[in-house]
């Protein structure tokens, strides 16, 4: 599927790019392939309905979702901006046809034969759609587009056009008045206005998002939640358009010493049974001024287990954590919290005390692991990070506990390994589909001899037994030429006047008797004119080529350079100031094989 961007302003300039997108296309579409739906009930046909049009909805709120991130990335004073996304979807879904509508919040998506669905997906309330902007399945293209001058989203081939909207909205602070002292909960009042709607009005602390307001446009600020000190209030008002306008306050919280901590179990809730061993013991304690955390204590069982606890939040916010660091008995449990605050004279919290069973679990069946990547034809490049690729499944009732991932290389022995945990107190994952890659860490295969790898998936289930251990390999890794351990980073290139500076190069497999060295250069830029010369190039602080050559000639070193295991810099000089510019630099190693890397030289 190909997405195409069109980027348009007043100058004329008009940019295309096509990247590829992966629209969501749920395996019943596959399945129309080779089965037929004539033969259906009634019923399964209004289920395979439903499934497909909350698939069509799902896809099309996240290409939305991407419009608007490119667009508002887009944008720039002075210019008009559209940007179009192009895809295709079934002309007909279970012998149906249907319609989609855009309106406030949310995809509204109908058939328009029997039988009749409706299914509404809700979407992100920051993307500001036309409303009843509507497209029909009997066109197998369709467009989603945004438009800046109203910052709204519609079907390009069908329904609303959104009219523009070129100004920012108004908003102040009506109360409290500037500088003002404030405790407990106090209202933060404001008036936005915009001539074609306020759409949101956004508050900050000191820079931090806190709340987003709707009519009448205030927030009741629960001050005991904070530290009493000085804060900066900011109302941001937003329009329908995107347009934003903000408005600040400081004021002072001073709250008294007055009420006793407040405890409020999280996990696992008082008086319930779980099948996890390792069930996730958890409070929150609250204070309106402050909570004295040496004075938490913790008792599991009789065991003080406060030294294992962790703690997380604010002074006035406190969440307490337990997590066992072993499988506990199947049999009831008791848990005792308590904590007091910081008063002069100390208030001691109403301890909690609860209590949860925790049972056996009655699973038969094995669970199974499948490695999709590497397979045994798979050929190992040097340089390149070790992944993973795998599936994984418990058929039984019990789930996913853990598993884990061994890659050894032979024949030194070097054992890397990855650990993840699946289920985790409370919710059980019964399978790893679709698969899951994962990439071991910064590990990367070496080369300069004839190293091996065998890959290792064990899964465990949440009753105790151990997956299938599924064996790969072991996979060769062959000797490589010079170009594919010579790692070139551009990300913190800088270009002060006619200087560009700062691409590093290094070799990164440094443990091998592979090391890239560097014969020639040829550095391409985009000239504003055939004048413009290359004058110098240095490794590390060192000349190793001067004098005046045009874009595209290759530069021969006076020595050829050999990378270290460390990054070193790379920097050239120019006659002219090539800030903002495209590059390509090739590097022609020793051995005769050549590595180029393209970026853009930043102003």
């Amino acid at each position: 599927m190909i997405l195409k961007k069109f980027l348009s302003d007043d100058s004329g300039v008009t940019v295309a790019v096509e990247t590829i997108l992966l629209f969501a296309i749920s395996v019943i579409f596959l399945g129309m392939i080779y089965y037929s739906f004539h033969d259906m009930s009634q019923r399964e046909s209004k289920v395979l309905m439903e499934e497909e049009l909350l698939t069509i909805g799902n896809g099309i709120a996240k290409q939305m979702s991407d419009l608007t991130v490119e667009a508002r990335a887009s944008q720039r004073a002075g210019s008009h901006t559209i940007i179009t996304s192009e895809f295709q979807i079934p002309v007909s879904i279970a012998d149906s046809a249907y319609r989609v509508t855009l309106t406030t919040g949310k995809i509204i998506l109908e058939s328009t034969s029997s039988p009749y669905i409706r299914v509404e997906v809700p979407v992100n309330t920051d993307m500001s759609l036309a409303e009843n902007s509507t497209m029909y399945s009997n066109d197998e293209k369709h467009t989603i587009e945004y438009d800046s001058n109203s910052s709204k989203i519609y079907f390009g081939d069908g329904g609303v056009v959104p009219s523009a909207d070129f100004y920012a909205p108004t908003i102040s602070i009506d109360s409290p008045a500037e500088g003002a002292t404030i405790k407990n909960k106090t209202y933060i009042n404001t008036t936005p206005y915009d001539e074609n709607g306020v759409a949101r009005v956004k508050f900050f602390v000191n820079g931090i998002y806190r709340y987003t307001a709707g009519p009448p446009w205030y927030w009741v600020w629960d001050t005991k939640g904070d530290l009493d000190g000085s804060y900066t209030v900011t109302a941001v008002a937003y329009d329908a358009a995107g347009h934003a306008t903000p408005a600040s306050r400081n004021f002072t919280i001073s709250n008294p010493y007055s009420d006793p901590p407040v405890i409020s179990v999280i996990s696992p809730p008082n008086g319930i049974s779980t099948d996890f061993k390792r069930p996730v013991i958890q409070a929150q304690i609250s204070d309106d001024v402050a909570v004295d955390n040496s004075s938490i204590m913790l008792i599991v069982d009789g065991v003080n287990r406060t030294a294992n606890i962790s703690i997380t939040g604010n002074p006035k916010l406190y969440t307490v954590t337990y997590t066992p660091s072993q499988d506990m008995e199947a049999k009831w449990h008791y848990a005792n919290l308590t904590v007091k605050d910081k008063n002069a004279t100390p208030l001691y919290a109403i301890p909690a005390n609860w209590s949860f069973e925790v049972i056996n679990i009655t699973d038969a069946a094995d669970p199974t692991a499948e490695i999709i990547y590497p397979a045994g034809t798979t050929l190992l490049a040097p340089g390149s990070p070790i992944t993973v690729t795998y599936r994984a499944f418990d058929i039984g009732d019990s789930g996913i506990d853990n598993l884990t991932i061994n890659v050894r290389r032979s024949p030194d022995g070097t054992l890397y390994k990855y650990v993840e945990n699946i289920s985790i107190y409370p919710y059980v994952v019964y399978s790893i589909d679709p698969q899951e890659t994962r990439t071991l860490g910064s590990n990367k295969y070496v080369g300069g001899m004839n190293y091996t790898y065998t890959y290792n998936v064990t899964v465990f289930d949440r009753s105790g037994k151990t997956g299938i251990s599924l064996i790969v390999g072991p996979l060769n890794v062959s000797l490589p030429g010079q170009e594919s351990q010579l790692e070139i980073d551009t990300s913190g290139n800088t270009t002060p006047g006619k200087s560009l500076k700062n691409i590093n190069i290094k070799d990164n497999v440094s443990s091998d008797s592979v090391i890239p060295k560097i014969k020639k250069i040829t550095v391409t830029w985009i000239s504003n004119l055939t004048s413009d010369r290359i004058l110098e190039v240095k490794i590390d602080n060192n000349v190793k080529w001067s004098g005046s050559s045009a874009s595209g000639t290759q530069l021969t070193l006076t020595t050829p350079y050999t990378t270290e295991s460390a990054f070193k810099s790379v920097d050239l000089t120019f006659d002219v100031d090539i800030s903002g510019r495209d590059f390509t630099i090739e590097f022609l190693l020793d051995d005769g094989t050549t590595r180029t890397v393209t970026f853009k030289a930043k102003s």
